[in-house]
This record gives structure tokens, sequence and C-alpha cells, in this order.
């Protein structure tokens, strides 16, 4: 900055009384006194409300009320203005973080400078933040502050062509923030009904598609990370509402490169297109993208560079149905015991919490079916009681809907495995059976469904071995036929793919059926043509 902009700045600042800004801790004597007793008195939960506030700081004052009202004021203001001075250079601020606070408080500091008619210096100020937004890709803010820019260029910029550039740029950005704001609109339109699980997938692809058609040709220009993650983001729902995890994964290898060129990208961001990535590949049964990168080990050091503990779950979570879905099941069983003995687990949600007690009971599933050694099982996910973990279900046993069927199913299939086809057993069967017609009747349960029909007709082997032969066979291949429904699910039903279970339990239990269940060779109907 030059000494004629420095003084500019100066004379400015100087009328306006500096001396008289609070912040938070400046202050002296009495008041300050109060506003810091209420300040840490809020920071270290003392008071649970104004009342108890109010009581402690004001206590038999006749205009205790006025008084604190007016301290509550004081103690606002302060707060407001020391967000000003927020030390970005502490653990836990990222570069384009860093950047993002600086580049506002500069660009508001330039604004007041421009309308108290600081105008050499507001000018320098807002090239310097156009720098860092152009660098950062804060299209808004670029847009803003090119716009400020052009109404004073023609008397400070330079030359003519510094002038015509910011014209170029004031233009280029409007476009791009046109774009980005359509994006955002178009996007938070269809997530406010996607987020709720709104059931009328039709509607919504419908209206995804509409906004997809719209905004893809603007690929083809300039556009922002933002506009690119948008749009991702609806082609999601456009996709996932009709289960293509094809496309999805078509549009996913196209967009999420670009996202990791551009500065502008948040981890955050990055990390929401990447997880989509591994959702397709696990549909997809595989765990290795076009490109040779093993997606899941990736997700997982990923989610290192994203603060805060739902992005460290979810990414467990991911990588451990993929492992399921690849039949992987010692690296499920590692994660399982990574995410369980971190000291992060405790704090999560008891619903968090549930799922991975059901995750525990496939473990030993899996154990019992032969595909984990059952020792390990317990030393990493304890003992199974079997009647102590059916109980241990607030949350998922109390939804009908869908989220309760792997629990359901649990205690079915471990029998079977266990070898129990006893005629007792039955009242079991037949309580899942009234189950499945009562709230399993809709598209989403269709796999479901079938599943439940194949185990319900496989406890029937050992009585009416070949009505249960066809009755297998039939649901198999209505089950093979039904795809699998990965993504967009917030709750994985199937655990482990029902074709992969249904593999692991023949083959653990149908020797002792002998060949019963052996397909018979059809014989032909009617009289034999005589020769």
């Amino acid at each position: 900055m030059d000494f004629k902009e420095l003084k500019e700045m100066t004379a400015v600042v100087n009328r306006n009384k500096v001396k008289n800004i609070e912040i938070l801790g400046s202050s002296k004597g009495k008041k300050e006194t109060l506003v810091n007793r209420l300040y840490d008195g809020i920071v270290k939960g003392k008071y649970a409300d104004d009342e108890a506030a109010m009581l402690d700081l004001f206590p038999e004052d006749e205009e205790q009320r006025n008084k604190y009202r007016k301290l509550k004021y004081r103690l606002t203001r302060q707060l407001i203005n020391t967000t000003f001075f927020i030390d970005t250079k502490q653990a836990g601020f990222t570069d384009r973080t860093k950047a993002f606070y600086n580049c506002y408080r500069d660009f508001s500091a330039a604004y007041i400078l421009l309308t108290r008619g600081a105008y050499q210096s507001s000018f320098y100020l807002l090239k310097r933040v156009l720098e860092h937004a152009e660098h950062y890709e804060f299209i808004e803010l670029a847009a803003e502050v090119c716009s400020h820019l052009r109404k004073i260029s023609a008397r400070f910029a330079k030359s003519k062509q510094e002038a015509k550039k910011i014209t170029d740029l004031h233009r280029k950005y409007e476009r791009m923030r046109s774009a980005e704001a359509k994006s955002f609109d178009y996007y938070e339109d269809l997530a406010k009904d996607f987020r709720r699980g709104n059931t009328n997938a039709k509607q919504l692809n419908k209206q995804a598609t509409e906004y997809y058609t719209t905004l893809k040709p603007l690929l083809e220009e300039e556009h922002s990370s933002g506009f690119a993650f948008h749009l991702s983001q609806i082609g999601y729902i456009k996709f996932v509402t009709v289960n293509d995890s094809t496309n999805l994964l078509d549009l996913n290898y196209k967009l999420f490169p670009e996202m990791l060129q551009k500065s502008g990208s948040g981890v955050s961001q990055i990390f929401t297109v990447a997880a989509q990535r591994l959702e397709c590949l696990t549909q997809q049964r595989t765990s290795i993208d076009i490109n040779g990168t093993d997606f899941s080990a990736y997700c997982l050091k990923l989610a290192e560079s994203v603060p805060g503990l739902t992005t460290w779950y979810n990414a467990h979570t991911l990588c451990t149905y993929n492992a399921f879905y690849t039949k992987n099941y010692q690296r499920a069983l590692e994660l399982f015991n990574s995410i369980t003995n971190s000291p992060y687990f405790k704090n999560l949600p008891d619903t968090f919490q549930e799922k991975w007690r059901l995750i525990s009971g496939y473990l030993h599933l899996l154990a019992e079916l032969d595909q984990l050694d059952k020792t390990q099982v317990r030393e990493i996910a304890g003992e199974f009681r079997f009647n102590k973990f059916i109980n241990d279900f607030e949350h998922i046993d109390r939804d009908k809907g869908g989220l309760n069927i792997p629990l359901i199913l649990l205690p079915i299939i471990f029998q079977l495995a266990k070898g129990n086809f006893k005629e007792e057993f039955g009242r079991s069967i037949e309580a899942l059976d009234k189950y499945r017609i009562r709230y399993l009747n809709t598209d989403a349960n269709a796999r479901s469904a079938t599943f439940m029909k194949l185990l319900l007709a496989y406890t029937q082997a050992p009585y009416q071995p070949e009505h249960t032969a066809r009755a297998i066979q039939r649901h198999l291949e209505k089950l093979q036929n039904q795809p699998l429904a990965v993504i967009g699910q917030e709750f994985v039903v199937e655990v482990i793919p029902y074709e992969d279970l249904w593999e692991m339990l023949f083959k653990k239990t149908g020797a002792v059926l002998g060949n019963a269940l052996e397909p018979k060779e059809k014989r032909p109907r009617g009289r034999p043509k005589k020769g």
C-alpha cells in the first residue's frame, strides 16, 4: 500500500474514534467485570437461562431486569466486534478457511472505507481481496468485489487495459455467480424432500431430471467448483431415485477429478462426492474403481483431513459395508475393531451405536457360517449371548418399515446355520411370515420379502423336500432378478447381500438334508407319444 493510500485510511479511522470500539476483554473497571462474568458464566455452563444469570449478577437490585438487558446487549456488541479479531493461525483452520475469514474481513473494511470516501485505499484493498477470492473460488465475493472495483476503476486503474480487465472479470464472475446460485437453488429444492425420505421417488426423479438437463450444458462453459458440486448432487438424486449406480458412477468419474483440481473445493464436499463413488462401487460389489484405486482405503484416508465426528463415522460405515459386499469379511472385522475401540465411539448417538451392535451380530453369524475365526470374533466383538443381544435394540426394533429387517432376520439365519430345522422352530417362522405380509409389501422391501420367502421355504426342507426344492429355485431366481439397492440408503438393510448369505447358509447346512434339494429333471406332461 502506498503512503498516500495509508494516509487516507488513517484519516478515516481517526475520524471514527477507534478508541471507542469495544471488544471482549478490552474494557476496564466495573462494566468490564460484569460483561466478562456474564461471558464466563455462559461459556462454563454456570447459567441455565437469563433468569439465573440476572439473579447472580444483580442480586436484590430493584432495576435488575433493566440492567441485565443493557449488560446482555453490551456483551452482544462486544462479541460481534471480537469476531473480526478471531485468530486464524490456531489449529483447525485450513488455508482455505483462513483465506475465507481474511477476505471477508478485508472486504468489509474496504467497503466501509469506500463509503467514507477513501477511494484509493479501498481500491487497493479490493484488488487484494479479488486475488484471493479468485484463487479460492469465492465466486459470490469475487463478483461483489468486481462490482465495486468497476465503479471506481475509471479513476484509479493504472491503465485502460486494467479497467477493461476488471470489466471482463466482473461479467465473468456474474455469469459464474448466476450459474452457482441456480445450481444451489435447484439442489436445495430437491434436497428438502430427498432428506425426508419422500416415497414419491418418481416425482422426485422427474424434477431432478429437469434440473439436471437445464444445468448440464453449463458444464461446457467456465464454472465454479460449487456449481460442479451441486450438479453432482442433483445428478445423485436423479440416479439414486431409479437405483442407477452405473450412470451415477459415470457422472462421478467426470466431476470428481475436476473438483480435486480446483482450489475452491472444500474437503467436506470432496469427501461427500468420494463417498458417493464408494456407494456405487459397493453396489457393484467391488472396491476398485476404473483407475485401479482401492477407493475404500482412499475414503478412510480422506476422512482424516475432514474435521468432525460425522465424517469419521460415515467413512468407517461405508468401508465396512463395502468389505461385506466384496466378501472381505476379515477387513470388516478389522474396521469394526477400529471404530468400536476408538475414543470417539462412545460419543456417537445411541442410534449409531445400535447399528454397530447389529454389525457385531452379523460378524458372529459369519463365524457360525465358517467365514471368520470364532475366537477372534469373540475377542473383538465380545461374547454373543443371543437372548440378551436381541433385546438390546431400542431404536432399530421400533422401526417396522425396514430398519428392523436385518435384526428380525438374524435369529432365523443363526438358527438355520446351527442346523436347527426342528418343528418347534415353526412359531418363529410363522411370526416372520406375518411380519412380511404386513410390513414388506412395498417395492423398496421387495428383496427382503423374497429372501424371507426363501428362508421360510428352507425351514420346510426336512419335511417337504421336493416341494421345498421347487420353491427355493423359484425364490432364488426372483431374488437374482431384483437389483441391489445400496446407493442413497441412510441405513443399509442388507448388511450382507442376501445371495451371499444364502450361498453360505446352504453350503453349511445343505449337506444334512442329503440330496432332497437337488433340482429334479422335469417329467413331460401328458401321455407319451406313440412311436
